[in-house]
């Protein structure tokens, strides 16, 4: 029998004569089983980077277009605005989280989307560094200029640093970017329990970075007060940030249990958490006229421009619905929050976060559609295409929701979670589905019943499945749930 390691706390066996880990896995879904990626209600040229730039690094495509999609509602940024109604206009920000165990091309798939926003961001520092060495070598002209009496020399003005990609997560940092870059930011992070985990470490847990979160959200105006610096106060009019990123299923949990489920952050998440799959070696590249193509949609779409005040200050540009797309819009509004009362708790909160979302990733869809020049689209307008685009996706994100919901509910009681983990221990470290069962029949009726809450534990990281080595009588090899070494450590 050989073993190959899937995850650092699961191993996955390829037993000789054994069908693959993905045929010995049917059957242990959820009632919420994971469905593929709608690619094709992506746009054309998108859609076709995501299905090579998949197939090419071997992940599912959800890898993929989350984050183009992340990154592509950075790059409109503050410039536009879609206007539902009056006192409702929905910015594009949109924050997707890729959810996989280690070692299933979570980053592979992060570096090939934010490749357009990664170089452009390369190419704007070296520039900002000429401009820098520029201004230092004219203040200092300035200053010897400005020693001679009756001296009318001009202060030079310093540049300010152009900011398309972050990776910093505190919040002052992020905020001094926003004031010199008024279209917004993108934050990338290949391991976001970095940044669930920054949450308030520096503000003595009082919430205000949770807080400047929640309001990046939605680009609403921040303050931030400081004690050290030039300026002690920072505010920025519209704070718009969107957020991509990868996370284990276990690690996910454990970020975003409690608190962050409480102050509606998770809700505020586009998730994918594809099935693990084992990987096969192909040949494909990503293909550079592919990845040409989606370069040259972000370049359109980071010339759009904002329109100015009657003060001259910066704003939005007001984009709309047209008739069809606001009546697809009010159907899709009405019947989501239906279904909302169906739920309770956290994934009622969820639910109420996933209304508005619709909003967003139509105006994304329209948007890229006129970067990638579609003559069909009016610009002013988003129509139904990319409405029923838009709910289409939703529709996807709402059963990966189910999904990740209904786990965080399943295991909410950590004291139903510590007491299996540790009577799994007093049994040697790993057990049968039937034995977990007929142990606990009460809490198991069904070996089922059982299996499902092994793979929760499975799922939160502190152990996986194996075949049993076959008795001296032979026959078929039963499947283990072992414990791995950090199910007390790090749970």
């Amino acid at each position: 029998m050989n073993w190959v390691l899937d995850t650092p706390r699961a191993i996955t066996p390829v037993a000789e004569g054994v069908a693959s880990s993905e045929a010995a896995d049917k059957g242990r879904e959820t009632s919420n089983a994971f469905r593929p990626f709608p690619v094709d209600a992506l746009p054309r040229g998108i859609r076709q980077f995501v299905e090579r730039a998949s197939k090419a690094i071997d992940c599912d495509s959800s890898y993929v277009a989350l984050p183009v999609l992340s990154g592509l509602s950075a790059a409109i940024g503050n410039t536009r605005r879609l206007k539902v109604k009056e006192g409702w206009e929905a910015p594009p920000s949109i924050w997707t989280a890729i959810v996989g165990d280690s070692g299933s091309a979570k980053s592979p798939a992060l570096k090939a989307a934010l490749k357009p926003i990664r170089i452009r961001q390369i190419q704007a520092s070296e520039s900002y560094e000429s401009e820098l060495t520029e201004y230092r070598r004219e203040l200092q002209e300035f200053k010897r200029a400005s020693r001679s009496k009756g001296s009318q020399a001009i202060e030079p003005m310093e540049p300010a640093a152009p900011t398309f990609l972050i990776n910093d997560v505190t919040v002052e940092a992020i905020v001094e970017r926003l004031r010199d870059n008024p279209r917004g930011v993108l934050l990338s992070r290949d391991e976001l329990s970095g940044w669930f985990n920054s949450m308030d470490r520096y503000s003595s847990g009082k919430g205000g970075d949770v807080s400047f979160w929640l309001s990046a959200f939605d680009s609403d105006a921040v303050r931030v007060d400081r004690k050290t610096g030039d300026r002690k106060t920072l505010f920025v009019r519209a704070a718009s940030v969107a957020v991509t990123g990868g996370i284990q299923p276990g690690i996910l949990y454990r970020s975003l249990r409690g608190e962050n489920l409480e102050n509606g952050l998770a809700a505020r998440f586009l998730f994918a958490n594809p099935p693990t799959k084992p990987k096969r070696w192909n040949d494909n590249g990503i293909d550079q006229a592919d990845e040409r193509r989606l370069a040259n949609i972000f370049a359109r779409l980071y010339l759009l421009d904002f329109e100015l005040d009657d003060e001259g200050r910066e704003k939005p540009v007001i984009v709309r619905l047209d008739d069809e797309s606001k009546r697809e819009y009010v159907d899709f509004y009405n019947a989501h929050n239906a279904e909302r009362q169906g739920f309770s708790g956290d994934l009622q909160a969820c639910w109420s976060k996933l209304e508005q979302y619709p909003l967003r990733l139509a105006l994304v869809h329209h948007l890229s559609r006129w970067a990638s020049e579609d003559p069909s689209i009016d610009e002013g307008f988003v129509d139904l295409e990319s409405m029923k685009a838009a709910i289409r996706l939703i529709d996807f994100f709402k059963n990966e929701a189910k999904r990740l919901y209904g786990f965080f509910d399943e295991s909410n009681g950590d004291g139903d979670v510590d007491s299996l983990i540790e009577w799994i221990d007093s049994k040697g470290g790993s057990v049968t589905a039937s034995q977990l069962q007929q142990a606990r029949r009460k809490r198991f009726p069904t070996s089922a019943d059982a299996e499902a809450a092994l793979n929760r534990l499975k799922s939160m990281g502190v152990g996986g499945w194996k075949y049993a080595e076959s008795g001296k009588k032979g026959g078929r090899p039963k499947m283990l749930f072992v414990l791995s070494s950090e199910a007390f450590t790090n749970y």
